[in-house]
């Protein structure tokens, strides 16, 4: 027998640790309710201003997501780790968000403070004691943790651990070997591998296309290398559906960088069906990068900053 509309409670929390979380009431209809309807309603109950919105969305968990749900999905009611994060790769436009609505302030403080926490940021003692100060009682800053933390190499990065290869890996001078546990981490720039070893950068211009198989928790991107073979990287991950929202995302970003075109997701599919969509990618030129894939242990490798910092989770 179909069930009626009802009222329920969904509890939503931030990652802020000292506050308790959200119990939002909603509608709901056979023991599911409105994405759209718990992330407005969580938002206003958060005191964030409504132009604010658009740069924060609700997951599912908290330090790893594993799903970003958008406004039309239907949510099941009796989802425990609900979160408001922030959304927002653009560094400019965060900026710009900052000074103008102090919960969205607060919200991005308390997720810089965790990737902090979690270790996903890493500083210099100097930076380190500089937080320090401004995390002081008698004159809390957090516009300038937060700005201190921009500064930093994987700021605005994605984490997506553990994370393995259904496949082994293997090109000219590089070979990673599938089941092997590694840090996965996406920005602007690409992709980065980290192993407990070792340290591997794919470029978005080289990354030719990638699928997700509806059913299956994993993500393949096609790679294209520095000699023109297409390689794949296949990962194995319960993050997939997350992974899959952030490379979107990133793409909507960089995209509207090079021209002023509107970001269009339906543009980029090649195919789709009832077992795996693939997605084009519209930045796909791999004549900009000189080398696909690169190890740290390269000796023709490009030297990232800081990228030996990153360890594997």
């Amino acid at each position: 027998m179909m069930e009626l509309d009802s009222l329920g409670n969904v509890v939503v929390a931030t990652l802020d640790e000292k506050k308790a979380p959200i119990s939002i009431v909603v509608k709901q209809k056979d023991g599911k309710c409105s994405a759209e309807e718990v992330f407005k309603k969580a938002c206003k109950a958060l005191g964030l201003k409504e132009k604010s919105t658009k740069y924060f969305t609700l997951l599912q968990g908290s330090a790893y997501p594993i799903k970003k749900f958008n406004h039309t999905d239907e949510i099941d009611c009796k989802i425990k780790d609900l979160t408001i994060q922030k959304w927002c790769f653009d560094q400019a436009a965060e900026k710009s968000l900052l000074t103008k609505d102090e919960i969205a302030l607060h919200l991005v403080f308390i997720q810089a403070q965790n990737a902090i926490k979690k270790g996903f940021l890493k500083c210099t003692s100097e930076q380190t004691h500089k937080l320090e100060e401004f995390l002081d009682p008698s004159f809390h800053l957090e516009n300038q943790y937060v700005a201190l933390c921009q500064n930093l190499s994987l700021y605005n990065h994605a984490v997506i651990s553990p994370c393995s290869l259904c496949v082994t890996l293997q090109t000219q001078n590089i070979k990673i070997d599938k089941d092997i546990k590694f840090t996965l981490l996406v920005g602007l720039k690409g992709l980065e591998l980290c192993t407990d070893t070792q340290r591997y950068w794919v470029a978005w211009p080289n990354i030719k296309s990638w699928f997700r198989e509806k059913k299956q928790e994993s993500i393949g991107y096609q790679m294209q290398s520095n000699d023109g073979v297409v390689h794949l990287l296949h990962f194995a991950t319960n993050q997939a559906p997350y992974l899959l929202a952030v490379t979107m995302e990133i793409i909507k970003v960089l995209q509207r960088e090079q021209d002023e075109h509107i970001f269009m997701e339906t543009s980029m599919v090649k195919k789709h069906d009832e077992v795996m969509t693939h997605w084009d990618n519209s930045l796909f030129n791999p004549d900009m990068t000189k080398n696909s894939v690169q190890s740290n242990n390269d000796s023709g490798a490009i030297n990232l900053a800081h990228i030996d910092d990153i360890k594997a989770q």
